[in-house]
Formats: C-alpha cells, structure tokens, sequence
C-alpha cells in the first residue's frame, strides 16, 4: 500500500463491473491541503537481467470535488533499472577434526581444520562491498555433552591473507567472478561433523526477501582442501567433498575455485613393492586408479613407523604433500563411538600413471626439552578490544600449541585459550579493567612449559574509540569516454592501531571503490554524459564499536562530441553512359544520436550526386567524361557542439566507351527536281579546333550540294566530291565559340534529278576526326545517318515500331493509295487494309490490326470499291475490294474479290466535290 502523508484513508469501493470486481481504497483531503501519496515499485530481477532497462509509470487519478467526478492522467516518468547482483554461496567444511582424543590419557596437538565459502555472482550487475560477519562457530549438538572451543588461527580471500577474524571483507564482485575465502580454525577435541547449517540475513528497509541479493546457501561436507594442479591450475584452494551421501563418507566431487565440479572416483586397493624401514625409505606404490580424478584411500605402507617425506608420479612429477597426498592416524565412524585407531594414505591424482614413489624419512630422537614462550608487551592503556600478541621456540621439534592465561584485576590467572596455534588473538576486555597475561607453551612431543612467576604483558583498557575523519573531495567532473579515478581521504586517531574500509552507499552502476586504498574508478562511457551522478561513500574502522562516517559529491560526466564513421567505398570503374550507386553507410555513436548530412567533398566531377540524407552517390558519366580517373570525396557531418565530420575518398575510373562527340544527320523528303536541304548536327563536350568527315549518298539521284547557314563558330569549310556517291568534308571551327552540346553544323542543300525514280536514300558519315586545341585527334566519334524520302510517282511506304506500329505513306498529294498485306511474301497474296487519297506529301497510318508474328506492307497507287473511312489517320474494315489492271493498251481488268452475296457496282467520270454514282 502507499505510504499516505496528509491523505485521510476514506473506505473503498469497487470497480470494474461483477465479472471482475476491484476493490480500490478512496482517499480524503481537506481543502487547501497538500498531501503526498508515496509508492514503492519493487523491480524484480527478470525486470532488467543482463542490462539496464528503462521503464515508464504512469496512472490516472480520480476525484470528486464539489460533486464532480474528474479524472486526470499522470504522465509516464521514466525508471532506469538496473540489474541485480545474484549470490550463491557454497559452504565447505571438514567432516574430520583432528586434536586432544577425550578417550586417552594423552594430550594430542590441534590439527587446523577448514572452513570456506565460495561466493559467485551469476548476475550482471557488481555486488558491492559484500562480507561476510560470521557468528562464532558452535556445536548445536554433541552426543557426549563435551565442553568443545573453536579458535580462529587464520583467514583469507581471493589468496590474501587476512587478520584472523570472524568477519571475511570481499570487497566489490563483479558480474561472473567466483570469490574464494575460507578460514583456518582449532578446535579443544577430535570429533567429525555429521552435520551442518548455515543460516544467513539479508536486512532491507521492505522488510522481506525481494530484495535479497543471495539467492541460495550450500552447505558441503570436505574430506580434504586440494589443489587442482596443471590445466585446472589457478592459485586458488579447491574442494574435495562428499555430495553424495554413503555409508563410508567417501567423496565423490571435486569443486573448483571457478565453481564447475569434476567427478571423482574412489579407489581402496593398491599394492606396496615392500614394507619401508629405516634401510628402506622408498616404497614403489602400485595403484589401478581411473582416468580423470581418482582418489586413493589405502593403509599407510610404514604403518606409522614413519614419516612421509615426498609422492613422485611415475612421470615424476611430485604430488604435493599435505595438500593432494596426506596421511591420518585415525578414522572417525561417528554415533558415539571412538575412532578406528589406523594409519591411512590419502591421494587425489588426475589422470594417474598408477605407479607413485613414496619416499620416507627417519622420525627425530624423543624430545624432552619444554618450549619457552612469552607475550609480548602491550601499551599501559588499550581499548576495551587490544590484540594480544605472544611467541614461542622448541630447540627439537615445534612448538604445537599455547594456552593463554589471563587476570582481572589482579585476581587469579584463568585460561583464555587453549592449546592454540595462533600466535595473535583480539582479547574483548571491559573498559576501566587492568588485565595481565602470560603463555604456557607445548611442544609436537608434549613437554609442558612451567608458567612464569610473573606475567608477561600487563594493560588498562582504557581508551574509547574515535571515529574516522573525512577530508571532503569537493563535487568532480570528467568527460565522458575518459576513466574518472579518485584517491579518497580519510584519517583516523587510532591509526596505525586500527584499520579503515572504504565502501560505497550510492554511486552509478560501473564505479567501483577499493576497499582498503580507498581509490575510487570509473570507466565513463557514451551512454553516461551529460549526466550528474550522486556518489555517497562510507568509511568504517574496526574499533569497539565499529564507528565510520560518511560523505556526498556530484559527479558531473561532461557530453563530449564524438565524430562520425564512414565506411569506406571501394574504387569503382564505370563505362561512359552506365550508372553507378553507391550506397555511404556513416553511425553517430553519440548518446543522443546526432543528425547526419552527407556531402560531396571539392573536385567532383560534373553530373555526380549525393542525397544528403540517404547518403546515397549517383553519377551517370557522359561521353565526355571518358576515359577519366576522378577522386571522389564523400564527407559526413554531424550537428553536435562543435560539429563534426569523417571523410572517405575512392576513386572512380571512367572507360571510354561513348563516342566523344556524334555527328548526326536529318530528314526530309522531296519530289523529283525539287531542292531541299538536311540539317548536319554535332553534339560534343569537347572544344574542337578541326572536324573532317566522309559524307556518302545517291548522287544518281540527287546532285547540287552545297553548304547552307553555317554557325558563327565555323570559320571556313570545304565540301570536295571524292568519287561515286562520296563527299569529303572539312571545317575548321572557333574552340572560344563552342559550348558543349548539340548544334547545327551546316544545312546540306541538293536537288533531286528529274529522272530520278522514287527511292529512300541514305546519308552516312565515315572517317570522322576531330582535333582538339592541342592538335591531338579524336576518332572516337559516331556518326547517326539521315534519311531522304524521294518520291517521284511510285509511293515510298516507311514503318516505325514505337511508341506505337505505324506506317507512314509519301506519295503526290490528291493521288489515291491503296495499303495491302501479306503474312507470306512466297505465296504472292496481297490482302488490302484500306485507301487513302493523299491531301498532302505524306500520311500516317496508326492503329494497326495484329496480322500475326509478322506481317510485310505495302502501298501503291489505285482505287477499291469502297474506300474504308479513314480518319484522324486510321482505318476500318475490311470494306469490300476492287482492283483495276492494266493488261494491254487502253484495256483494263476489274478485279473484285468477296464473300457470297449481291453487290452493286457504280461508276462516275468525276470524282470532283457532287460527284454522282
């Protein structure tokens, strides 16, 4: 529900009609007032898994005033979440603890045991200054009811060692890392643990487990601590456990530091070459251990007798000893019972050669000497909690363990601990008492040092603890791109006594803090600026009470402009006339995006063009542009502050494929001894000093040709014949009076020769050359013929396929035409298509009658019958046909084809305006 402040809660109602009723609580405010409804929206993890997400809140809000209802909609606000760090937690502890046996008169030394907890982080967000703060270990149940202490000798995490403390820091850990720390401990007496629980508290301001970042705890019951050697190698301890319960305890899993398992397989034979003695301190060990991770667990070959100096494999490398090959002089079988006094061989190998060297060493002479040991001095006045700090030396052995006495206030000295390895302790003492101590040493033989007659450090605990102080860093700033580093500041009066830690309360996903340096970093990028980023951190002593301070700044990151990219365009070659698109591919990695415009750098080349937002190139070479080599500038720009751009050049090869200009012909058409002229066009780019040509034509026809309405640009010409049907042509022209494109060069004037019979003739150009202003010559020229309609009497009939079939007929006007066709010119049939009398040179029949695949034409001079209506140029039919032939003289034949039936035939002598049939 929300957290309501100055809103009065006025019952409910309920909405959303009987199918699905929602009850809804109502809400009352005074008038004048002003009140605050305060949500809090829980993300859970699958809100954002593996990267920030940003969602939007909105709702609308209903109320009643003065009686009427309103509603109003509250916009959507964006949230950023982030995703959770997700802790798994392995526990791992010894099932063995080897120390004083309750069951014997003699004292035996502590054996440290392990326990360790392998942290991973499966999420994808950092899990901040994650420790652990361990309750002291306890026994919850012992069959026997024995009085059991544990004693903390040593800690570490990730391989660094740590003061011996309950409380494990493993600082910042990051998305996907696996953290190792374990903690080496003693306890008072032997025993196996039969079972294990860990229980751990997750505190928030909700008051649940959402927001809990642990999301499970195992607990693994160790036979041994190892260390996976060769591939498996990484420095850190690894795990030998039992997870699968059996009757003998055996292990069966080998967890790594990286938190994969590997299977293990246990093997309990193996056979000795002989018994070692002290003549005899090699033993030739032969197992059949498996591929893979074997453990071997086999009767010790000296039985005790004595001890194991080094393991060689049979490719001799040395297994190490303590770690991977150990020994144990007595088994523990639980439910009350002692244990199984006998001496075992353990082994963990990968992938065994099956045959290992064991070499023994002689045990030392009886030692009789006791230890000496001493504590050392501490300062008059302490803190109610002082580390006590104590040393000892063994002449023939080492020293096993200490027992630690203490005195309050002048009373009688009390055992603080026992038979302790460590050789430092944190004493929790009261303010205002006076305390003394004093050691009593053991050595691995068991001689017992005689306590002194003084004690050997004396202290008054009272000092109180002072908090750490903060030298404020003032508010920062950095571009982004750049990595933001900070060396904190922090000092404290109990130093070098105490100890601080650094660790962040609230910063922006990526910041991480060192713990003991206090060195702040960031690794800014493009999605961060412009942003101002809040950073509160915290620095905490380790006094009694633990006391820290805390401290805010801004972080500003700075919006830096990044240029664009542009891909690069490879070079090109492009044929005159042929199109080229290329398509430029440029991204603004700047957060806003900024917008993008595309444009051509200087010298390119004419006609080339570049879509300033599509960044698309388009350039259609004419043949003017060949043959070329062109660099080509493409440039991308941005809108930021200060704009800016990336360049890409290519280069594009044009082929000379198109003539460098074309020299062109007209039409026209004429009767028998007329005169006309055909235009002579030239379409260059090129500024030409000299044009010369071959002209050829039907000079059996047509005669007179001369050079009309020559251009400014022309200075002079010559037209010389040069045999049948062929003139030679010159110009010399005025390169400052050329612009490019088409022009007329000349108007080619003739006469057609009375005689000359009706004809289509063609005007070609051959041998054409230019020369340029620096008297190179161009041949790379095309010549575009012209047509000359000639018509004497017969008519001259011409097709043209597009934009539509059509045929055009020249004839003398007033003259009456006939147009036939046949789908076989082999069989000699002509069908008419219709009759046309000429009103002036030419007509043009469109719309013509599909007559198959292919149809051949032809017109010529006569009547039909019935002439079809042909108008706006076109004709329907089929009419009925009438042909006239000529046989001899002034005889002539009617032809008229049909189809059955009756038909009329009507004659006039005046085909005039009122004619009468």
């Amino acid at each position: 529900p929300p957290e309501l402040t100055d809103i009065e809660p006025a019952g409910t109602v309920i909405t959303g009609g009987e199918e699905f009723p929602i009850e809804r609580e109502v809400w009352r405010m005074e008038p004048g007032a002003t009140g605050t409804a305060r949500w809090v929206i829980l993300p859970r993890d699958d809100a954002a898994p593996d990267a920030v997400r940003t969602y939007y809140v909105g709702g609308v809000m209903s109320y009643t005033a003065a009686g009427i209802p309103t509603a109003v909609t509250l916009m959507p606000s964006p949230v950023r979440v982030h995703p959770n760090a997700r802790l798994r937690l392995h526990y791992f502890h010894d099932r063995d603890v080897f120390s004083d046996d309750p069951f014997t008169d003699v004292v035996e030394p502590s054996v440290p045991f392990n326990l360790a907890v392998m942290v991973q982080n499966l999420g994808q967000e950092v899990a901040r200054n994650f420790h652990i703060v361990s309750a002291q270990p306890k026994i919850v149940d012992n069959e026997k009811g024995l009085l059991i202490d544990f004693q903390i000798i040593a800690s570490e995490v990730a391989g660094q060692n740590m003061t011996p403390s309950l409380t494990a820091n493993f600082g910042d850990i990051g998305p996907g890392r696996t953290v190792v720390g374990r903690w080496l401990m003693t306890s008072t007496l032997q025993g196996l643990f039969v079972d294990y629980r860990a229980r751990f508290e997750h505190d928030d301001a909700l008051g649940g487990r959402e927001t809990s970042l642990i999301e499970d705890v195992a607990i693994h019951e160790m036979t041994h601590l190892v260390q996976a050697g060769g591939a498996f190698e990484d420095g850190q301890p690894d795990f030998l456990v039992n997870d699968v319960p059996d009757p003998d305890d055996r292990p069966d899993t080998l967890w790594l530091s990286d938190g994969s398992t590997q299977a293990v397989q246990v093997v309990e034979t193996a056979i000795p070459d002989r018994a070692p003695d002290a003549d005899h301190l090699s033993v030739q060990l032969t197992a059949p251990l498996p591929g893979g991770w074997a453990y071997l667990r086999v009767p010790e070959p000296s039985d005790g007798r004595l001890r194991l100096a080094r393991v060689l494999r049979a490719d001799g490398a040395e297994i190490p000893l303590g770690t991977n090959v150990w020994t144990t002089d007595r088994t523990f079988i639980g439910v009350g019972r002692k244990p199984i006094r006998e001496n075992i061989l353990h082994l963990l190998d990968y992938d065994s050669p099956g045959r290992y060297t064991l070499e023994y060493a002689v045990p030392a002479a009886p030692d009789t000497t006791p230890p000496a040991s001493f504590v050392e001095a501490l300062p008059p006045a302490s803190k109610a909690v002082f580390p006590v700090r104590w040393r000892g030396s063994d002449d023939s052995s080492e020293v096993a363990g200490y027992d630690v006495f203490v005195s309050v206030n002048g009373a009688p000295f009390l055992p603080w601990l026992q038979r302790t390895r460590l050789t430092t302790a944190v004493f929790q003492g009261t303010l205002g008492e006076h305390y003394a101590f004093y050691t009593v040493a053991v050595d691995a033989a068991g001689n017992r040092e005689a306590p002194p007659a003084a004690p050997d450090a004396v202290t008054t605990a009272s000092l109180v603890n002072h908090p750490p102080v903060i030298t404020p860093p003032g508010d920062q700033a950095i571009d982004e791109g750049d990595t933001f580093t900070l060396a904190l500041a922090a000092s404290d009066p109990d130093l070098p006594d105490d100890r601080l830690t650094f660790h962040l309360l609230s910063a922006p996903s990526g910041l991480t803090l060192d713990p003991a340096g206090g060195r702040l970093r960031w690794a800014t990028g493009e999605s961060h600026g412009p942003g101002a980023y809040p950073v509160t951190w915290a620095v905490s002593d380790q006094g009694v009470p633990p006391l820290s301070a805390t401290n805010t700044f801004t972080l500003t990151v700075r919006e830096v402009n990044t240029a664009p990219t542009l891909a690069p365009l490879a070079d090109q070659i492009v044929p005159e006339g042929h199109l080229l698109m290329l398509t430029n591919v440029a991204r603004d990695l700047d957060l806003p995006a900024n917008t993008l415009r595309f444009t051509l750098g200087p010298g390119a080349p004419r006609g080339a063009s570049l879509d300033p937002v599509t960044g698309l190139f388009q350039w259609r070479p004419t043949e003017f542009q060949g043959p070329s080599t062109n660099l080509i500038q493409i440039i991308v720009a941005d809108d930021g502050t200060p704009p800016l751009s990336a360049t890409q050049q290519f280069t594009v090869v044009v082929r000379d494929v198109l003539s460098d200009f074309t020299l062109a012909a007209g039409t026209t058409n004429l009767f028998a001894g007329e005169t006309n002229t055909v235009p002579l066009r030239l379409n260059a780019g090129l500024a030409l000093t000299n044009l010369a040509f071959r002209l050829e034509t039907d000079t059996s026809r047509l005669t007179n040709f001369a050079l009309r309405e020559l251009p400014p640009e022309v200075r002079s010409f010559r037209l010389q014949p040069a045999g049948s049907n062929r003139f030679d042509l010159s110009f010399e022209m005025n390169p400052d009076l050329m612009t490019a494109g088409l022009r007329t060069l000349a108007q080619l004037n003739f006469t057609a020769r009375p005689d000359a019979t009706s004809a289509l003739i063609p005007v070609r150009f051959t041998d054409i050359v230019g020369l340029k202003r620096d008297g190179s010559a161009i041949t790379n020229a095309t010549g575009r013929p012209g047509r000359i309609i000639l018509v004497r009497r017969a008519p001259v009939l011409l097709g043209a396929a597009a934009p539509e079939p059509s045929l055009t007929i020249y004839g003398r006007p007033g003259t009456n035409y006939v147009l036939e066709v046949t789908t076989n010119l082999a069989s000699g049939v002509w069908h008419p298509v219709g009759e046309v009398q000429l009103g002036g040179r030419q007509f043009t029949v469109n719309g013509l009658d599909a007559h198959g695949p292919r149809a051949f034409f032809r017109v010529r001079e006569g009547f039909l019958l019935k002439t079809a209506s042909m108008e706006a140029g076109s004709m329907d039919g089929p009419p009925p046909r009438l042909a006239i032939e000529q046989d001899a003289g002034s005889a002539f034949t009617l032809v008229f084809p049909g189809m059955n039936g009756l038909y009329e035939l009507l004659t006039t002598t005046n085909l005039g305006p009122g004619c009468i049939w």
